[in-house]
């Protein structure tokens, strides 16, 4: 409707305006328009606006018919971003927020891609590490622990300290009851032992136990075979067949390498998976003795130099048993003795 426009006259009272109800009548025709577009307007800012700190924003910038002043989603589509609030780095914000802690963790950690963030820093580092389980992932090495003490991965070296290796030399009994009735001990009592029983030492079990389940080989271990006679559920016999050699910081001549251990039938002592699927685990009435191989190896270097300057340029003795040897010898030769 257009506008109406309420007649007046050309001068006070020469009676050629609008009667009073025509002009009443006009007036209530503009105001209703003005009511209706103005009841328009709030009824489209309701839906196309939401209020943000104060600022009505459209929801929908399509609504605009002129967009050159709207915000790009992408900011990397602005050519001046000088007067920007943010430009996405945190470090160059003025006021840095305060970011909140983790507080009480209530679900796993886990990143959102492989290898590639740090707790800490060589120069900024946590303090301590409480943990509740019993196995730590460190590369391709399993750290347990068992009670209080760790268990490292078999081939392990400690700087400084001496390995030795031994190999299982003799089985003996536990107690001395002859025939061998209490090699099979379980928790009601003595059980028969199965026909073709297989036997390891305490080491390859726990060894097995910190390689885990899953594995079907061990690293850097090869287990010594043993074989039992079995005959009528007694174990009469058990016989050394292969004696391999594993490391132990122990120094000795010979060390007891613990008890014997009592599997089901069939089970492949070479495969961890194997040993721990065993039905049945039984400590028997034998433990095995051990013998050292008489070498070592030190996390540091065995030198000396000789009393015979003709011997100065001979190298360093790599293992314990060559610097015996030649200390033998020495000694052997103070003796007025002469050898080959």
């Amino acid at each position: 409707m257009a506008k109406q426009v309420i007649g007046i006259g050309n001068i006070a009272d020469d009676g050629r305006g609008d009667t009073l109800r025509t002009a009443g009548t006009k007036i209530n025709s503009n105001f209703t328009e003005v009511y209706n577009d103005i009841t328009t307007v709030n009824s489209t800012l309701t839906t196309l606006s939401t209020q943000v700190n104060g600022i009505t924003v459209p929801t929908d910038l399509s609504a605009f018919t002129d967009t050159t002043n709207v915000v790009p989603a992408d900011l990397s589509d602005l050519t001046d971003t000088t007067n920007l609030l943010f430009d996405g780095d945190y470090n160059n914000l003025t006021n840095k927020p305060t970011i909140p802690s983790f507080g009480n963790v209530t679900t796993n950690i886990v990143p959102d891609t492989n290898v590639a963030y740090d707790i800490g820093t060589s120069s900024n580092r946590f303090r301590d590490l409480y943990l509740s389980g019993n196995t730590i992932e460190l590369g391709s090495a399993t750290l347990s622990a068992v009670g209080s003490s760790v268990v490292l991965p078999t081939g392990s070296t400690l700087p400084g300290v001496a390995e030795f290796e031994y190999k299982p030399a003799s089985v003996q009994k536990i107690t001395a009851e002859d025939p061998f009735n209490d090699y099979v001990v379980g928790t009601g009592g003595s059980q028969p032992a199965p026909d073709g029983g297989i036997v390891i030492d305490q080491l390859t079990l726990t060894l097995a136990q910190q390689e885990g389940a899953s594995a079907t080989t061990f690293a850097n271990f090869t287990p010594s075979v043993y074989t039992a006679t079995i005959a009528d559920g007694v174990i009469s016999a058990i016989e050394i067949t292969t004696a391999n050699a594993y490391p132990s910081t122990q120094d000795g001549s010979t060390i007891n390498t613990g008890n014997m251990i009592l599997l089901d039938a069939g089970v492949d002592i070479t495969n961890p998976s194997s040993i721990l699927g065993s039905t049945i685990s039984f400590n028997l009435n034998a433990s095995v003795n051990s013998l050292s191989t008489n070498v070592a190896n030190f996390g540091g270097n065995l030198s000396y130099t000789p009393s015979n300057p003709a011997h100065w340029t001979d190298p360093d003795p790599t293992n314990i048993k060559d610097a015996v040897d030649r200390l033998a010898a020495v000694v052997f030769a103070l003796n007025g003795n002469v050898g080959s």
